[in-house]
């Protein structure tokens, strides 16, 4: 199980943290994140900060989704599950897991749910040889031999076609497909989130990703034509931003005054061209784009600054600064925390702990 996302978790030789915060008594020498919120050392397993008591140490593992076990219990963000079989409790996905009698979702018993023949379709639906679910709910009425999860909150059978587990009234389920991002076609009509976008030639619709859509004669994001968009020269960069010869956009708005030829996606939220850097496409006043260097997990730096989220962080070292991951960073002077300083933190030594269960 690849758990490796943000963590929390960060120490020196004095001190565990989490979230920039102290965690008191944690010894420091073999404490570990393993992933989801948890961590343990040698006397404790740790969810979000805190001690699960009595949690045999030895043998806990994270399993994702918020999910964890050792040999005694299965656990669900830190509390236990009880009645769980630890040792036949199988980790599905999007918040679904079962053991050889009982499934559950989020940690929750789903009442009289089939665990033998249970299966996560993907995107909050499941469903086994008796009933379809959504996000652990029972879809009444739908047919399951073929009920199928067609992606980002779709679904059909072969009478209906759901969104978000309820049905789309009036609607053809033959050559239905779901497209990316919101957007569905059939033979009919395009759909936004469940909803039809009136007008709309399905034979040349396309989902090209993170919002937008085109048609021969437009662009959409979230459904909504963009006005004036450029189809021919219109292109998507990433995270929101996407640009035609002469305008960037950012989730579907234009950025004023933007040379498009010198346009440059850094990452993080962070863009820049030759004049200025922006954050989610708003200026960062005064920054030198020339200077400018994206870090990591929000941080940034020039020569004489150094920014977090687009913002500058007062009285930082600049020289020195680096990102630890995770939100945290240091120079010569301070560790900082989502752009804050941790007051009193030893900066020598000070790591941001990775989760010990990535592959």
């Amino acid at each position: 199980m690849n758990n490796n996302q943000t963590e929390n978790y960060a120490k020196n030789l004095d001190h565990v943290y989490y979230k920039g915060n102290i965690i008191e008594g944690a010894d420091t020498s073999k404490f570990e994140s393993l992933g989801n919120g948890y961590a343990k050392n040698l006397d404790h397993v740790y969810y979000n900060g805190n001690i699960i008591e009595g949690a045999d140490t030895s043998s806990f593992i994270s399993l994702g989704n918020g999910y964890a076990k050792n040999l005694e219990h299965v656990y669900y963000k830190g509390n236990i599950i009880e009645g769980a079989d630890a040792s036949k409790f199988e980790l599905l996905e999007n918040g679904y897991a079962k053991n050889l009698l009982n499934v559950y979702y989020n940690g929750e018993l789903i009442e009289c749910a089939d665990a033998s023949s249970f299966i996560s379709l993907g995107f909050g639906y499941a469903k086994n040889l008796e009933h379809a679910y959504y996000n652990g709910n029972i879809i009444e009425d739908a047919d399951t031999p073929k009920f199928e999860s067609l992606g980002f909150g779709y679904a059909k059978n072969l009478d209906n076609v759901y969104y978000n587990g309820n049905i789309i009234k009036e609607i053809k389920t033959l050559k239905f497909e779901s497209l990316g991002f919101g957007y569905a076609k059939n033979l009919y009509h395009v759909y936004y989130n469940g909803n039809i976008i009136e007008g709309v030639d399905t034979r040349k619709f396309k989902s090209i990703g993170d919002g937008y859509a085109k048609t021969l004669h437009h662009i959409y994001y979230n459904g909504n034509i963009i006005e004036g968009a450029n189809v021919r020269t219109f292109e998507l960069l990433r995270n929101g931003y996407a640009k035609t010869l002469h305008h960037i956009y950012y989730n579907g708005n234009i950025i004023e005054g933007v040379n498009s030829r010198t346009f440059e996606l850094l990452g993080n939220g962070y863009t820049k061209n030759l004049h200025h850097v922006y954050y989610n496409g708003n200026i960062i006043e005064g920054a030198n784009a020339r200077a400018f260097k994206l870090l990591s997990f929000g941080y940034a730096k020039t020569l004489h600054n150094v920014y977090y989220n687009g913002n500058i962080i007062e009285v930082a070292d600049t020289p020195k600064f680096e990102s630890l991951g995770n939100g945290y960073a240091k120079n010569l002077l301070n560790v900082y925390y989502n752009g804050n300083i941790i007051e009193g933190a030893d900066n020598s030594n000070f790591v941001s702990l990775i989760n010990s269960n990535a592959k």
